[in-house]
């Protein structure tokens, strides 16, 4: 289908939806959380309370995916996968640095 300012196509492989002007808008107008599927499996949803994922789903951050965010079902875990420190700062005060290999 092609409106001049959207259009959805499908490849043979992928199906795109096209935005030509302004935002591309989701809305659960009823109320309701918008949810995310793979293959009919939910990864996520958007609510009004926020992005909610169910255990073992990662937030995964940066061009490499290099920092991991994560809640198993009984442990939260936040993970580096490079030699790179976690910091918490207030402001520009490191309130604790966690560097691998390191003290």
């Amino acid at each position: 289908m092609c409106i001049r300012d959207r259009s959805i196509y499908h490849d043979g492989t992928n199906t795109t939806f096209d935005n030509n002007t302004g935002q591309f808008n989701l809305d659960g107008a009823s109320g309701s959380a918008i949810r995310f599927l793979n293959n009919g499996t939910y990864q996520c949803q958007v609510g009004s309370a926020g992005l909610d994922l169910p255990d073992s789903k990662k937030i995964r951050i940066g061009d490499s995916e290099d920092l991991e965010i994560q809640h198993d079902g009984t442990n939260n875990l936040l993970k580096t996968t490079t030699a790179a420190e976690i910091q918490l700062n207030f402001n520009a005060e490191h309130m604790a640095r966690f560097i691998p290999n390191g003290s």
